[in-house]
């Protein structure tokens, strides 16, 4: 027994020394408070070795406040930015990864740098709402999200003792080796990269920021598959493990977070529009009656239709007239899909003052 305590303790040991090391989300080691950015007519910013929360709050205190936020995940992050007319100043703060802590962070920056938008559209994927799902890069801006919460009246003696409770699960806990291990072997350990413009040998061969937060994808990425590929794809993402989806179960803190930033926007005259992305067809039809997964399309919904009855269901991407060939994976779209679905939605809400048609 004795040798299996010691064997218990040395490995976790072993794990927390590890993910202290690495840090994933700069959680233990802090983060450096400026990025050199500089956008000039054109230029786009190639991510290198992103620590993209970082990047993603320097870049928005830098900007100009926006009229219109879009937040999302990376689903969301490939907006065309022709969707909207060139007077309507656009900042897409979306997220690869995104979970409600990251949206509570933005919001509260958007809120201490006086730079609450007019119209905020919010991009709310399942995963989102799903307690088995957990991420830890959002801790990269915990200190926002810490601020949030304090607005909310959290008790801080016990936010305080549940902060301290889950800083030591995430140490030691599985999830954070993984995030850890696959950081260090992708180097994206550091907020770096580099400005192009058309004129760069290497444009289009790499992702990059534009000025307005959207992100301007690599040749490679544009071209588009065939639809026997896309099928494929979906049907292998929809039979294996879904991102975030598995263990499903609703997430009520995560809804009352999102319905206190929500409640909290339209106290401060913001218009609010929560919008479900689409999901290539064959993964909702496999979803729905796959073992474990069949509730999950429902319960979403039900979720959604609580942050706001009006909200704007596009989980068939045919409702913005979209096809099998505007997806670039099973769950993420070409530009020109994007462009359709917020430009449905925009008009769902009666904000035709903002879209070029």
């Amino acid at each position: 027994m004795k040798t299996f305590f010691l064997t218990l303790f040395g490995l976790l040991g072993a794990i927390a020394a590890f993910n202290l090391l690495v840090d994933p989300a700069r959680h233990w080691r802090g983060a450096p408070d400026s990025i050199s950015l500089s956008w000039g007519e054109g230029d786009c910013w190639e991510f290198s070795n992103p620590d993209e929360r970082l990047f993603r709050r320097l870049h928005l205190q830098k900007a100009e406040r926006p009229h219109l936020v879009l937040m999302g995940s990376s689903r969301l992050l490939y907006t065309s930015g022709h969707e909207f007319k060139d007077s309507v100043n656009v900042f897409n703060a979306s997220l690869s990864q995104a979970s409600a802590e990251d949206f509570l962070a933005l919001w509260q920056l958007l809120r201490n740098e006086a730079k609450v938008p007019k119209k905020l559209i919010l991009v709310v994927d399942p995963w989102i709402f799903n307690s088995g799902h957990r991420t830890f890069f959002w801790k990269t801006n915990e200190h926002l999200v810490r601020q949030f919460e304090g607005q909310k009246g959290k008790s801080d003696g016990l936010g305080f003792l549940l902060r301290k409770q889950s800083d030591l699960v995430d140490l030691i806990s599985f999830e954070t080796l993984k995030t850890a291990y696959f950081s260090l072997r992708a180097g994206t350990m550091a907020a770096s990269g580099r400005m192009l413009n058309p004129q760069s040998p290497d444009w289009g061969k790499k992702d990059c920021f534009r000025p307005d937060g959207g992100v301007n994808l690599s040749n490679e990425k544009l071209r588009p598959l065939t639809t026997q590929a896309i099928r494929e794809i979906a049907k292998q993402y929809a039979a294996g493990t879904p991102y975030g989806l598995e263990n499903w179960k609703v997430d009520d803190s995560s809804l009352a977070s999102l319905s206190a930033l929500i409640k909290q926007a339209k106290q401060l005259g913001v218009e609010v529009l929560v919008v479900a992305f689409p999901y290539h067809p064959l993964v909702l039809e496999i979803l729905a009656h796959r073992k474990g997964y069949s509730p999950i399309v429902p319960q979403y919904r039900d979720a959604l239709a609580h942050l706001q009855p009006s909200y704007c269901d596009v989980l068939d991407p045919q409702t913005a007239g979209c096809t099998e060939n505007d997806f670039m994976d099973a769950s993420h779209l070409l530009p020109s899909c994007v462009e359709k679905v917020i430009g449905h939605c925009a008009k769902k809400a009666g904000w035709r003052d903002v879209l070029k048609q």
